[in-house]
């Protein structure tokens, strides 16, 4: 079993095992149904691990010129809408894959590639 969304792990003898319960069932809600807004004005711009997975869509704007938005090498899928007026590439490690102006693109991050699925 992998832990690509790093959640938090119930360990052995852990008192409050609810909270850490918890903590992973907001984690796994937020990888599925939170937006993360992008603002792209100074250009490309790097994902943390943490903004990676505790959203699912992604929307970029604000580029003035193509833009890239690089994602963390973490299994997951995820969406990316471009909401500015130039493509938006989305990379990781090698691969890359673009996003053209006003539309949205399900993917799926490998960990070293990115697959379009829709």
């Amino acid at each position: 079993m992998s832990n690509n969304l790093s959640l938090p792990q119930v360990a052995p003898n852990q008192n409050q095992k609810e909270v850490t319960i918890n903590d992973q069932a907001f984690a796994l809600d937020a990888a599925i149904t939170e937006v993360l807004q992008v603002d792209l004005s100074s250009g490309s711009q790097i994902l943390t691990n943490a903004e990676f997975t505790r959203h699912f869509l992604f929307v970029g704007a604000g580029q003035t010129a193509a833009a890239t938005l690089i994602v963390p090498a973490i299994k997951r899928f995820f969406a990316v809408q471009n909401a500015g007026d130039f493509d938006l590439s989305i990379s990781v490690g090698s691969s890359s894959f673009t996003v053209v102006s006003g539309t949205c693109s399900l993917l799926y991050n490998t960990g070293m590639d990115l697959i379009k699925i829709g």
